[in-house]
């Protein structure tokens, strides 16, 4: 039966979660229902949706299911020719193609009634998988707050039958923390259970609590930011980012003022230094032509990151001699490809800045998330732009252009209100904003924006800040690579994202604790940061060494090569001898 409805399930729609699980009615030994705890506010919607019958079957039907499964059973059932045509020719992506229905008026109307029903059957027996279902309709219906609410409450509910089914159950933390679900694990399927479905509801009130602070940040914003409506609105004028030398630029000076000032910056005559042989998108093809690499196309109605969806794969070479003749509607993009795990090869040609020296990421053990992942090859078509989108877990991000140009738009992280995210299946924000050619009247929130611009040319790195959001088209056909990487001026709120997406993810997890213990009094590098070292003359570079206590001073004509747990990674100068 179980895998029979499996079937049915994955052939219905692709299942974004577990099934959510909801309890029988209130026996004697669970904790009565307390109106205390109900979400301030909610009403059931006064008029009732007019919908069929056979969609008041479905809507009241078993109320353990996802609203995303009831909301695709509710698709297949209409008659849907008139949008089924748009929305396939839309995209292939489940989750931009159930976003797109629930929008749709119908659905919304069906959505409701569910609601409705969710909300009675709570009133008449409460349970947490009933809240738990209510938190995901009002997330369709765009009542985010409302949601948060309805978590907290299956939440309290699902921690008050777990000490009751266990009552020795160790508690840890705070009583803040405790409310919420912060358990010390026991041994037994029993208990996975219960911390698998508590982590679930606890990612999905994240999601919400951040959707609707986006929100009241935004109505909080205009209000006292509106501009007079005689007025024209237009986008602001962005500033140019500035331009520093490598040999002008210290260590010292690039953490401070840019790292922790979450400022952009171009670095300059830094590129041709990187590579042992000149990168081209030639030599690309000489050394990894045969291998097959994923790709991605721009779908401008997609609600995943950067509006990049899956697109097939190519051999390298097919792709890179398609780049003067694809069409517009034909573009694809070999996007952030990992060089360490795929090209082998390739990275024995590169040097890493030491600007970056200081990545925590490659002070993980071996396999753990991200230690590999990166730097990355990015190669794209004329005209290709990946939309607005923030680099993931909190992570500062750089670039490097050998071929091309690339024209890029960044706003600083407290614009992110003004640009109108949205968290509908994550915590990564995507945006429906279309900066190319922005409707003010429909966006006004951007006229409060303070953008930045730039047009990075080859041989030049472009550093982005954590949280910044940023678009960028390329220009002309270009090749380069990228990282994300994780420092002191970063690093507080990459454990803070990381903590999120643990709840879900158990390689995040795992970084989390890495990290962790790296950050320990105990850790050998946490005496040492780049911004701690003393003042040295221009010609000279002083390193940490990472497995001990003692510092390196090096004159800047020599390479400096540390060892990360046995991996050898080699950084640059950032000065050349006069």
């Amino acid at each position: 039966m179980e895998t029979e409805e499996a079937v049915e399930f994955i052939a219905e729609w692709p299942p974004p979660m577990k099934r959510v699980r909801c309890d029988a009615a209130p026996s004697n030994n669970r904790p009565h229902f307390n109106t205390a705890h109900e979400p301030e506010d909610v009403q059931l919607f006064e008029e009732k949706p007019i919908i069929s019958p056979e969609e008041v079957l479905l809507a009241e039907s078993d109320s353990s299911l996802s609203v995303d499964r009831v909301l695709a059973k509710w698709w297949k059932s209409k008659d849907s020719s008139t949008y089924a045509a748009q929305i396939a020719n839309m995209s292939s992506n489940p989750n931009t193609q159930l976003h797109y229905i629930a929008r749709l008026p119908q659905a919304q109307r069906f959505l409701k009634h569910r609601y409705n029903f969710l909300r009675k059957e709570a009133i008449r027996c409460p349970r947490p998988g009933l809240y738990t279902a209510l938190a995901s309709c009002s997330q369709k219906l765009g009542h985010n707050k409302e949601g948060a609410e309805y978590c907290q409450q299956a939440l309290r509910w699902m921690l008050k039958d777990r000490e009751a089914c266990c009552p020795k159950t160790q508690e840890v933390g705070s009583p803040k923390e405790r409310e919420v679900g912060v358990y010390l694990q026991e041994d037994g399927p029993k208990m996975e259970v219960w911390t698998s479905e508590i982590n679930e509801v606890q990612w999905l009130l994240n999601v919400l609590l951040r959707q609707a602070n986006m929100e009241e940040k935004a109505r909080s914003m205009q209000v006292k930011g509106c501009v007079p409506r005689d007025v024209v609105s237009v986008m602001p004028v962005p500033i140019e980012v500035e331009r520093r030398c490598h040999e002008q630029l210290s260590c010292e000076e690039f953490y401070t003022k840019y790292a922790c000032g979450h400022i952009p910056v171009i670095i300059t005559g830094l590129v041709s230094h990187m590579t042992s042989t000149p990168w081209t998108l030639d030599h690309i093809k000489k050394i990894i032509g045969e291998k097959l690499a994923p790709l991605k196309r721009v779908v401008p109605s997609s609600v995943e990151w950067a509006k990049l969806e899956p697109a097939g794969v190519s051999t390298v070479q097919e792709f890179v001699e398609s780049l003067d003749t694809v069409s517009d509607a034909d573009m694809k993009y070999l996007f952030d490809w990992s060089l360490p795990l795929h090209c082998p090869d390739l990275m024995k040609e590169l040097q890493l800045p030491i600007y970056f020296a200081d990545n925590l990421l490659q002070q993980t053990p071996p396999g753990t998330l991200y230690h590999d992942s990166w730097p990355s090859l990015f190669i794209a078509p004329k005209g290709l732009c990946s939309e607005l989108h923030v680099d993931a877990f909190g992570s500062n991000f750089w670039m490097a252009l050998f071929e091309g140009k690339k024209r890029w738009l960044l706003f600083p992280p407290a614009d992110l209100p003004c640009l109108y995210p949205m968290y509908t299946h994550s915590t990564d924000a995507s945006f429906q904003v279309n900066l190319a050619a922005p409707d003010l009247s429909l966006h006004p929130l951007l006229t409060l924006t303070h953008p930045w611009e730039c047009v990075l040319q080859p041989g030049e790195l472009l550093f982005v800040p954590s949280g910044c959001p940023h678009r960028v088209e390329n220009v002309e056909k270009s090749l380069a690579i990228s990282a994300n990487f994780v420092d002191r001026s970063n690093v507080a709120k990459v454990l803070e994202e990381l903590k999120i997406n643990a709840l879900m993810d158990d390689r995040s997890a795992d970084l989390l604790e890495a990290l962790q213990n790296y950050l320990t009094p105990s850790s050998h590098m946490s005496r040492y940061t780049p911004h701690h070292l003393p003042i040295t003359p221009h010609h000279l570079t002083i390193t940490p060494h990472h497995h001990t206590s003692h510092l390196t001073i090096t004159p800047h004509h020599l390479t400096i090569t540390p060892h990360h747990n046995d991996q050898q990674i080699t950084f640059i100068p950032t000065r050349q001898l006069d």
